[in-house]
């Protein structure tokens, strides 16, 4: 008579977590479309510089000003998202004694009451939504108008403070999922600039450059596929928080 216990495997598997499995495939993919949004409007602002150099031929440097303001948006994003957003508990031990008393948290601060409201206010899903909407912006607008130099470096500030956003809430969302989640959202931002670049190759390629108009037209089309990028994976997130 076998009496053997049976054991239970508590290893992680490759399903947990993403519709038990049923939509595993559908999950990766989706945190996959995230991963790419994250970058895919940077990539996209730098691979179009030869439209904003022929659109601002007065301009110093437009290519360094438009990268310079998205790496310091996303800094700055970074760095308020950790001091508000993570408001840390307070905790004094007893002195004394072999047993400990349960932790003593002092009364908050106005500080920490203002993160702790930030910081439900602003939970995973609500971060990412209001991170791809504020890099969307931006390429909308570029697909509309014609940039001055002030307006588009001001535009790719904007897109750092949403990418620093979304990044914020993606990674954090992928992690409690599974890794492979993770893995899959820094593919999709392995992949943002090749795509972004073999976008611009392509309009440049069909709409020719030989009239301004054709480079207008050219620029606008690359900027609106690539707002429809994100918006196709905002509807990933949807399917995720669903």
């Amino acid at each position: 008579m076998n009496t053997a216990e049976p054991t239970i495997d508590t290893a992680p598997t490759a399903t947990a977590g993403i519709g038990g499995g049923k939509f595993v495939g559908i999950g990766i993919f989706c945190f996959t479309c995230l991963g790419l949004a994250l970058l895919y409007p940077y990539n996209a602002i730098i691979s179009a510089t030869d439209w904003f150099e022929y659109a601002m031929p007065k301009a110093n440097n437009i290519a360094g000003g438009l990268a310079n303001a998205n790496f310091i948006a996303s800094l700055i994003t970074t760095f308020l998202i950790l001091a508000f957003a993570s408001p840390k508990e307070v905790k004094e031990d007893t002195k004394g004694g072999n047993s400990k008393a349960p932790p003593i948290r002092r009364q908050s601060s106005i500080y920490e009451t203002f993160t702790k409201g930030v910081k439900s206010a602003l939970g995973l899903h609500a971060r990412i939504y209001i991170g791809l909407a504020l890099e969307a912006l931006p390429l909308l607008v570029f697909a509309i108008i014609y940039p001055t130099p002030g307006s588009a470096i001001a535009l790719s500030f904007i897109v750092g403070i949403g990418d620093a956003t979304a990044q914020s809430g993606i990674f954090p969302l992928a992690g409690g999922i599974h890794p492979r989640c993770t893995a899959a959202a820094s593919l999709g931002s392995a992949i943002a600039g090749l795509a972004a670049g073999l976008l611009r190759l392509m309009t440049k390629a069909i709409f020719g450059e030989e009239t301004a108009e054709d480079r207008r037209i050219s620029s606008s089309v690359y900027f609106a596929i690539a707002v429809a990028v994100l918006l196709v994976c905002n509807f990933a997130h949807y399917a995720i928080q669903k």
